[in-house]
């Protein structure tokens, strides 16, 4: 079925669309509107699809939509997006089984969008500069809330952008860039990046905490980072940029003050810039 309003005035464009997939589209709902040369529109392709929405722009660099493309199976995708004068606002959802819900309001740029096999991907983007709320890969997990105010930068990414990656937060840049990204097969970002980043950008890797200031980055296969600090050491625990903790017999590739680990059945520390070896006597 198809269900909505469309408008356009004064020179713009609108569009409600349904159909060209293999199978009949299940439900396209919505309020598209545009003004002044703008576009705004609302598309459904896919057999099986869900679009409900409101796409609205007005002016004359202004453009909204959202869409459900062609080849995309057992969609649903929610959305409103609002656009005006100097930018453009979109919702997507372009993989099979692949859910988004996502609210949009920009004058600049903005994006929400899942692409791939049973992806899910929600949030409220909002801001004067780019703004990512993505889940790019089979079976990834993206849930956030992005917010810049005026004048302020605005490059804002919650994004997981492979298999089984999984990426949650608040992200707010006030005063820089800000982002949460799990960017490889099984890795976890999590927390409240506040002009700073937190990243998990290795397979399993794990990174959270409050960022602003300082990052919160894991580099390195099995890494986990907690706080503020870079963890580029893999099967390690890292807690701020003091304390880390190797979970595999070694010494580790670089050691830094604050180092535990196992080797030769001993345990050793790094501190003050030396290795010392502990065996229960002295250190």
């Amino acid at each position: 079925g198809v269900f909505g309003r469309c408008e356009q005035a004064a020179g713009g464009n609108s569009l409600m669309q349904h159909g060209g997939g293999a199978f009949p589209p299940t439900l396209l709902a919505g309020n598209v509107f545009s003004s002044s040369g703008t576009t705004a529109q609302m598309l459904n392709q896919s057999g099986g699809s869900v679009v409900i929405g409101s796409a609205y722009a007005s002016g004359s660099s202004s453009q909204a939509s959202l869409s459900n493309s062609a080849a995309s199976y057992g969609n649903f995708t929610g959305g409103y997006a609002w656009s005006q004068n100097t930018g453009t606002a979109d919702v997507l959802n372009q993989g099979s089984g692949s859910f988004l819900w996502a609210y949009v309001a920009t004058q600049g740029a903005g994006l929400a969008r899942t692409a791939g096999s049973g992806a899910f991907a929600a949030g409220r983007l909002q801001g004067n500069g780019t703004s990512n709320l993505e889940s790019l890969g089979g079976g990834s997990f993206v849930q956030g809330f992005l917010n810049a105010g005026v004048g302020r930068i605005a490059d804002l990414r919650c994004t997981s952008a492979a298999s089984g990656g999984f990426a949650q937060g608040s992200v707010q840049g006030n005063t820089g860039n800000a982002a949460i990204q799990a960017s490889a097969n099984g890795a976890f970002a999590q927390g409240y990046a506040l002009n700073g980043n937190i990243n998990a950008s290795a397979n399993g890797a794990f990174a959270v905490g409050f960022a602003s200031a300082a990052n919160i980055i894991a580099s390195a296969p099995n890494a986990q980072q907690f706080g503020p600090g870079t963890n580029t050491q893999s099967d390690s625990l890292s807690v701020g940029t003091t304390m880390r903790l190797k979970g595999t017999v070694g010494i580790p590739t670089t050691p830094r003050d604050g180092d535990m680990w196992v080797a030769g059945g001993f345990v050793y520390i790094h501190s003050n810039g030396t290795t010392r070896k502990f065996d229960g006597i002295d250190i």
